[in-house]
């Protein structure tokens, strides 16, 4: 129990035990502890979780500028704010209002997500003109449209696992500045290996099972595209949530949209680029 004075500023901590065994002729100021760990009022809810998780705390005293007992947190207080964070969270990432529920009215669920979905159909311009660029390619090889969403969907997938667990080691307080660089190195060797185990067996079926050579030369191409996409894919997946905590946003705020602006633009750049580079080696038996 926190300890206050006259002025009801905190000055010590007495637990339930040692009053149950104190003795009766002693008071609070000779049983409390006087080196106290308490929190201020404008601390952040997720730092105070953490405090809890680091050290192990059981209850904190709650205090102003001038040291005066406002409240205090308690293990039960701090799951509370772990789960609306974790909710909360999980909403900013695909651009949802932070405060919506799920029987939120209409209003309210159109006010939190419109701006975001807006932002969303603005940054998939890039992607689009893209593909318009390449539209000659695409119909002169009409397989290059059947793998534009594969490398697409698996770009943003390893994206969105490198995302999700940078974003925990934000929030566990794991990620700090000398280690930034060992998990980027990282999620870029996950994403490169990744491609290259996919990005191989996808060749190695077209080249069983494909009916010309040039479904053989094709997978090669689609393996290349599958490496670089994927290993950008990890690769911005972890930079994105450290860039936004870094310029003091919140590292969860819309992340997934601007992950897929990204990867989308690279994987369909990267089929469609090699594709184009390659086109005379590609179909070199049909010509």
């Amino acid at each position: 129990l926190p300890v206050t004075n006259t002025n009801d500023e905190l000055v010590g901590i007495v637990s339930l035990r040692a009053l149950l065994i104190g003795l009766s002729e002693e008071t609070v100021s000779d049983t409390m502890k006087q080196k106290v760990a308490a929190v201020h009022s404008d601390t952040d809810r997720e730092q105070v979780a953490r405090e809890f998780d680091r050290y192990g705390y059981e209850m904190l005293p709650v205090i102003d500028s001038s040291n005066r007992l406002l409240g205090i947190i308690t293990v039960d207080d701090v799951i509370d704010i772990i789960e609306e964070e974790q909710t909360e969270d999980v909403q900013k990432t695909v651009g949802a209002g932070a405060g919506e529920a799920v029987y939120s009215g209409l209003a309210e669920k159109l006010k939190g997500r419109m701006p975001w979905l807006i932002v969303s159909a603005i940054m998939m311009l890039p992607a689009t003109y893209i593909v318009l660029g390449f539209e000659s390619l695409i119909r002169e090889v009409a397989l290059l449209a059947v793998f534009m969403p594969l490398i697409a969907a698996l770009a943003g997938n390893a994206g969105h696992q490198a995302l999700a667990v940078t974003l925990r080691g934000i929030v566990l307080d794991e990620v700090r500045r000398d280690r930034i660089l060992p998990l980027m190195r990282r999620e870029l060797l996950v994403g490169l290996v990744a491609g290259i185990t996919i990005g191989g067996c996808v060749a190695l079926l077209l080249s069983i099972f494909g009916n010309e050579e040039i479904a053989t030369r094709l997978g090669l191409i689609v393996a290349c595209a599958m490496i670089v996409s994927m290993g950008i894919g990890t690769f911005t997946g972890a930079a994105i949530p450290l860039i936004m905590r870094r310029l003091g946003a919140d590292p969860a705020q819309a992340s997934a949209i601007f992950l897929i602006m990204v990867t989308d633009a690279v994987a369909f750049s990267t089929l469609l680029g090699f594709a184009y580079i390659g086109l005379t080696w590609m179909q070199g038996t049909t010509t």
